[in-house]
């Protein structure tokens, strides 16, 4: 309904703020930090350079949603742009990821950082999905049907690695975590702690299982109608494709918010 893609659509773009303000905060942290030495690697750069891209591709992956809902609202076809809104956020993923693989983090944080870089690994080849996915509807707008078996081919491919990913046994989080995938159903137990971080959770992994059913069944489709409709057009090779240019639409030089730099409590109050 309008009202519930209104509702996401304000949620989404709540998420864009919060996520913005949570990279600024880091970026202003780590100026204030700086050329300090510390016995943590909290506040070590390549840290907070992680958290700084982290937060920003969630926000992009926020402002992606949100433009998603829009276009849903308002019935218009703007899947060209929102296969780049897409793909801006790969690039930050894929840095917030070289970043986790750090001497200094991994040295330190070597589970924690483990966990993030899966996330983060999964996150990546899921918006290109959806960027190939938006594409290929744009293709198909276009009437441009081997473009659009291509796209959905070069969709298909990356959803496939997706699930791929997830479900390799090679890395495991402990050493006694043999044969288990990263994508595991999260049952509570009785008195026991949650844990810390969630490695993929389940919703994500049905999204790229749905998403993969219907390329799938659109892929063989459009082949069948090209074959029988259209003409038999030529299906393009990978080269022949124009990559798709990442569109970011969060501010990387967004400035720490005024309220956020006075602390509203007085820190370390009674520890003298």
């Amino acid at each position: 309904s309008n009202n519930n893609n209104n509702n996401q659509k304000e949620a989404h773009k709540q998420a864009v703020k919060h996520y913005q303000n949570a990279a600024a905060a880091m970026k202003y942290c780590q100026l204030a930090v700086s050329g300090q030495n510390f016995d943590s690697a909290d506040l070590s750069d390549p840290s907070l350079e992680f958290w700084q891209h982290t937060m920003l591709a969630m926000a992009q992956t926020s402002a992606y949603q949100m433009a998603k809902a829009a276009t849903h609202n308002s019935n218009s076809n703007n899947n060209n742009l929102l296969s780049y809104i897409a793909m801006g956020a790969v690039p930050e993923y894929n840095e917030a990821l070289r970043l986790s693989q750090h001497p200094l983090l991994r040295s330190n944080m070597p589970k924690s950082m483990q966990k993030y870089g899966i996330q983060l690994k999964f996150h990546s080849l899921w918006m290109q999905a959806r960027a190939e996915y938006h594409q290929a509807l744009h293709e198909r707008q276009a009437k441009r049907w081997g473009y659009e078996i291509k796209r959905l081919e070069l969709c298909q491919e990356k959803l496939n690695e997706c699930l791929q990913f997830v479900q390799n046994d090679d890395n495991t989080n402990t050493k006694n975590d043999k044969k288990k995938n990263r994508f595991k159903p999260h049952h509570k137990k009785h008195n026991a702690p949650a844990p810390a971080v969630v490695v993929v959770d389940d919703d994500s992994v049905l999204s790229v299982q749905r998403l993969l059913r219907w390329v799938q069944d659109r892929t063989a489709q459009a082949n069948r109608d090209n074959s029988l409709s259209y003409g038999g057009e030529q299906i393009p090779h990978d080269q022949e494709l124009p990559s798709i240019p990442p569109k970011l639409i969060v501010r990387m030089d967004q400035p720490m918010p005024e309220t956020m730099k006075t602390p509203k409590v007085p820190l370390f109050q009674g520890l003298q």
